[in-house]
């Protein structure tokens, strides 16, 4: 081939490649301007239609928008198209019919009305068995304490307790005692413990003497009375406070230390002996624990017994002040008032104030700090009581 034509295919060669490009360029700018068309259309697709949209479009379809479903639906308000009403049956089937009830008319006058069969009779109701509290039964434990001979059993005193449960028994006389029985689980070593502690406080006079000891459960005098929760108290005189005051030294000498909040069922009141008794020496806290207390307290352990005693006596001491005053007079009682009383007035707040113990109580330390804080000084004169 000549120069020349080889140059001549070259320059149609690259003409045909700019004419090529230019289309490409042109079909780049109609792709783009697509391109932007799409992503506006896509933009206005993914909008969610207002309210007032959803309303035109329903009403273009004849149909009322629903705010509930947020779709169209048929109006409420259109007549419901009426049911067709029923024709008069003709001639023959009014015969056919008549033909028939004339037939089931003559077969129920044959046929003799059934009888009516007789009421089966009501099962008697069981009668409920004995139930203790929140409707479980209550244990019997009495197999447990194979009691001396010349006793007999006579009765259930009080609720089963997870530890135990107490039963009266009567000796050959008819003289009352009560027995109380732990569970079998319970360890000889603190059963032993609530022996001897009840056997030094019955030796003091201000709790039941002990009787009779076995493995599981003892014998021991039978309180005549009321606890006191039950106790009608109408005057709280220098006699209980005497009384209440002799229970906590004898705690103090025999170092139990009583941790049974619950006084108000363990403190008795004798009849017989016309004096406050405690009983149930289940729950004491351990020696090391006071040993720990009068550090902290700064007191010996001689005085830190005494005072765990004067705190629980000083709880049957408030119960009785609400059974005379009401609680809500209480806190208009010397004692509620947070100060200590005068003379007149008897109170263990006398005795505590005695021992130097009165600021570590923890019933009066409260109602001093509630006092002060809410910037109340009473008229001591005014209180009752006083």
């Amino acid at each position: 081939m000549d120069c020349t034509t080889l140059q001549n295919n070259i320059l149609k060669k690259q003409q045909s490649i700019k004419e090529k490009q230019k289309q490409l360029a042109q079909h780049e700018l109609e792709l783009k301007k697509t391109e932007s068309i799409y992503k506006a259309c896509m933009k206005k697709l993914k909008k969610k239609p207002t309210i007032a949209e959803m309303r035109a479009e329903c009403k273009k379809q004849g149909l009322v928008y629903d705010s509930k479903t947020k779709k169209c639906r048929e109006s409420l308000r259109r007549k419901k198209k009426a049911k067709p009403v029923a024709k008069p049956a003709t001639k023959s089937v009014a015969k056919s019919a008549a033909k028939s009830a004339t037939k089931s008319a003559t077969k129920s006058a044959a046929k003799p009305a059934p009888k009516p069969k007789p009421k089966p009779k009501p099962k008697p109701k069981p009668k409920p068995k004995p139930k203790g509290k929140k409707g479980k039964k209550q244990l019997d434990r009495r197999p447990l304490c194979p009691i001396p001979d010349g006793f007999k059993w006579d009765g259930r005193l009080g609720q089963t307790g997870k530890d135990g449960e107490t039963w009266k028994v009567l000796d050959e006389k008819g003289k009352k005692y009560a027995c109380k029985i732990f569970s079998a689980n319970k360890s000889e070593k603190l059963i032993k413990k609530e022996i001897n502690d009840q056997r030094k406080m019955g030796d003091s006079g201000v709790s039941p003497h002990v009787v009779w000891e076995g493995n599981k459960c003892f014998l021991m005098e039978m309180v005549n009375g009321p606890i006191l929760r039950n106790v009608n108290i109408k005057k709280y005189t220098e006699k209980d406070v005497k009384e209440l005051t002799e229970i906590a030294f004898a705690l103090a000498k025999a170092q139990i230390a009583y941790a049974d909040g619950n006084v108000k069922m363990n403190v008795m009141y004798d009849l017989d002996k016309n004096r406050w008794m405690l009983i149930d020496f289940g729950m004491i806290y351990p020696h090391s624990k006071m040993t720990k207390i009068a550090k902290k307290n700064k007191i010996t352990i001689e005085k830190q017994y005494l005072l765990n005693a004067f705190n629980i006596l000083m709880n049957v001491e408030i119960l009785i002040m609400n059974k005379i005053y009401g609680a809500q007079n209480l806190n208009y009682t010397p004692i509620g008032g947070g100060f200590v009383p005068k003379k007149s007035f008897p109170s263990l707040i006398h005795k505590l104030n005695e021992l130097g113990l009165l600021e570590l109580n923890s019933m009066f330390s409260i109602y001093k700090k509630n006092r002060e804080r809410k910037g109340k000084y009473y008229d001591s004169s005014k209180m009752i009581g006083m």
